[in-house]
Formats: structure tokens, C-alpha cells, sequence
């Protein structure tokens, strides 16, 4: 793809979960800013098993420990994704935040993206990222691959995949009308 970092590559369209863009999130002692992609059922993941298979191939030249860890895993498989059954999930991690991005409004004048505020980027809408494998050898005995996430390309919105709004929660809940409840003593505040 022209205009490609070198050895980045760009995933096909998926759908963010468990987005962690703006705040990095702790794993393992360590912080590092994270996304994973739901991949649909016939999405072409070939780039991304071939970069695994050489990622792998460097980091393990006598062959894939027995204990060896793939990102690309059955959403199935994960107890967050049973919904999405034929789906594949990638988790990205970095430990610098991305740039995040979306189509530019007129890609004829210049740039085909723009900046855009990473609070776009949710669990449930559709988004592009830029990556590279990187192989690892564990501390505790873990093997594999894991993907460096680089930038996110945003591409469209779709329902929220978790939670649920602040407005179907209290829609049935006049705030404003008095409960009985007495308010709480604040007067030690001064």
C-alpha cells in the first residue's frame, strides 16, 4: 500500500473492541495503549497470518514452541466474544498512542485522512490499523506473536457493542422529582 510506513501493515476493515486509545490500560505491570478487531466470517486475514508466519519464523528458526501464542484467536474462543461465533479477534497493544484518524471530507484536495479525536474510536465501530508482528519469548514461559499497533484509520459508526446508555437506563426516572430520600449530611464540608 503506498504511503506505508516501512514494514507497517494495515489490517482489513474491523470492528473495534476493548478500545483503550486515549488512556493507556495496565497488562502485566506494564501500561500500553490497545485495541482489538472482530474480523467477520470471510474477512481475507492472509496478510496477517503471513506476518505471523514470519514473525514466527524469525523469532522460533527450529520451529514454534508447543506453548506458542497466536494473536489471531476464534472470538468463540474468549468469553466476552461468545455472540460473535465464526469471527476472529486481534488484539493490537502499543506502548505509544496512536495517531488516530478518519476519511478526509474531500479527499480531492489534498490529504485522503485527517486527524480526528480519538473518542470516536469505540467498542462497536468500524476501524482500520496499522501494525507490525512482533515475536516474544515470556518471562513466565509464554511464546508468540503479538501485533504493535501503530494508527487507527476510524471508518464508520455501528451500534455499541457493550454497556448501555446513561438514557435507556434513567429515560423511565423523573430526576427532578423528590424521592423522599433524605439528602445526605454535607455540612462537615465547610
Amino acid at each position: 500500500m503506498a504511503g506505508q510506513a516501512k514494514n507497517h501493515l494495515v489490517t482489513p476493515l474491523g470492528r473495534a473492541s476493548f478500545v483503550s486509545l486515549i488512556e493507556p490500560r495496565e497488562f502485566n505491570g506494564r501500561l500500553a495503549y490497545e485495541i482489538s478487531l472482530l474480523f467477520p466470517p470471510g474477512t481475507d486475514l492472509r496478510e496477517l497470518e503471513a506476518a505471523i508466519n514470519a514473525e514466527a519464523a524469525v523469532k522460533f528458526p527450529h520451529g514454534r514452541p508447543a506453548n506458542f501464542h497466536s494473536p489471531l484467536q476464534a472470538a468463540e474462543s474468549k468469553k466476552s466474544y461468545q455472540a460473535f461465533k465464526g469471527w476472529t479477534v486481534v488484539k493490537f497493544k502499543s506502548n505509544q498512542r496512536p495517531q488516530v484518524t478518519e476519511p478526509a471530507p474531500n479527499p480531492t484536495a489534498g490529504a485522503r485522512v485527517v486527524d480526528c479525536d480519538p473518542k470516536r474510536v469505540y467498542s462497536g465501530c468500524w476501524v482500520r490499523v496499522s501494525y507490525h508482528a512482533f515475536g516474544y519469548v515470556g518471562r513466565k514461559g509464554g511464546n508468540g506473536v503479538t501485533m504493535t499497533l501503530h494508527n487507527v484509520l476510524w471508518q464508520r459508526d455501528d451500534e455499541p457493542l457493550a454497556g448501555s446508555s446513561a438514557m435507556d437506563e434513567f429515560d423511565a426516572i423523573d430526576p427532578h422529582a423528590f424521592t423522599g430520600e433524605a439528602p445526605p449530611d454535607t455540612s462537615f464540608l465547610g
